[in-house]
């Protein structure tokens, strides 16, 4: 999660330095394939001047950006023709199954105990 959101401040800050550009445009997976590439060769990890807005991740993500254009999206009922739950009016499962839980709360002193016998 830490990353996800590394990288999406990462995009933002390409969008923000470029006006005209979408933020749909910005691919996650060519900045996460940046990120990892970063990582492996540890560039950049002590920079030797001023610190910049876009680094190497933004530059990658601007070279390798996304066609202008809609996004295909697909109406919120489509499901897979092999799953239980398409939409079929009246034909959906009447049962449902019951779950229970059952857990037993542990302070920390009942684990020092079970630790030292």
């Amino acid at each position: 999660m830490t990353v996800y959101q590394a990288l999406v401040r990462i995009a933002d800050d390409v969008v923000t330095t470029q006006p005209a550009l979408s933020a749909q445009r910005v691919s996650l997976i060519v900045l996460f394939n940046a990120a990892a590439d970063q990582i492996v060769a540890a560039r950049g990890i002590a920079p030797t001047g001023p610190a910049v807005l876009i680094g190497a991740i933004g530059r990658a993500a601007l070279a390798r950006l996304l066609p202008p254009g809609q996004r295909w999206r697909l109406k919120a009922r489509v499901r897979k023709r092999s799953s239980r739950y398409t939409f079929n009016p009246g034909k959906h499962p009447r049962s449902s199954q019951a779950y229970t839980l059952d857990f037993e709360m542990l302070n920390s002193e009942s684990l020092d105990s079970a630790s030292t016998s």
